[in-house]
């Protein structure tokens, strides 16, 4: 496996104001997971694996915020 690379576009973008919405977690993640394997499927199945395991969640959120735009609120066109 290659050296572990998180690369996530510009336009990613992670709103504070939704990180206690699971739903916004979890699409969240797995759009940057999916982002991941198009160039790095090892590195995306090692995240898939610490994402299964609850008690690593924090930890690959925050890996995965660190290459994104991390936002306070919400976006303006969010419907609950």
């Amino acid at each position: 496996m290659s050296a572990l690379r998180v690369r996530a576009p510009a336009a990613q973008k992670f709103y504070l104001g939704l990180a206690l919405d699971p739903k916004y977690v979890e699409g969240f993640v797995e759009g940057c997971l999916e982002r991941i394997g198009e160039d790095e499927p090892e590195d995306e199945a090692l995240f898939r694996d610490l994402w299964a395991d609850e008690g690593e969640r924090e930890t690959v959120l925050m890996i995965l915020q660190a290459e994104c735009e991390v936002l306070a609120g919400r976006p303006e066109d969010y419907l609950p």
